[in-house]
């Protein structure tokens, strides 16, 4: 992620990567301090700032969710960032290597079956005479459940990285 990315944008400099690990982690430190506080003073507009011209124009709206406000801010904050990314980062990949966009939305439908059939096996865990389980998604993703140890393995390829999970 991202300080995978910072190592690949490093081409080997070790100085270089040491600042980056740094200053990607020490962002993610100053988010933990300022979103809780941010979220607090935007929250509930209505009550603490009656006077702003946002408060009387949207104050139905504003009254009924108090915590609208915050959670709108903190959604553009995440776009704007998803937006820098998207401008300004090197892509490190190979051009060979990387996944057309047109998969998009069939990667993240695969990615949600996923997500929701490791929540339902932790939740309903199958019964002990349960010999296997067995949900493909394709050849290239086959969920399994072992007999013996009854956990969820995931192997396969998601955009052409190598993925198993034993939860």
């Amino acid at each position: 992620t991202a300080k995978t990315s910072v190592t690949e944008i490093a081409k080997g400099n070790e100085r270089l990567e040491a600042r980056g690990t740094g200053l990607t982690i020490g962002m993610r430190g100053i988010g933990f301090l300022l979103s809780p506080a941010l979220g607090g003073v935007l929250a509930n507009p209505v009550k603490q700032y009656p006077e702003w011209a946002l408060t009387k124009r949207f104050e139905q709206t504003l009254t009924e969710y108090p915590f609208l406000l915050p959670n709108v801010v903190g959604s553009a904050l995440c776009l704007l960032s998803a937006l820098s990314v998207q401008l300004f980062v090197e892509e490190t990949l190979p051009e060979d290597q990387r996944r057309p966009l047109k998969y998009f939305a069939v990667d993240v439908w695969r990615w949600t079956l996923v997500k929701i059939h490791d929540t339902c096996i932790s939740i309903f865990p199958p019964k002990e005479e349960t010999s296997a389980t067995f949900i493909a998604i394709d050849e290239e993703m086959p969920l399994v459940n072992s007999e013996n140890d009854m956990t969820t393995k995931l192997h396969g390829t998601i955009n052409g990285v190598d993925r198993m999970t034993d939860e």
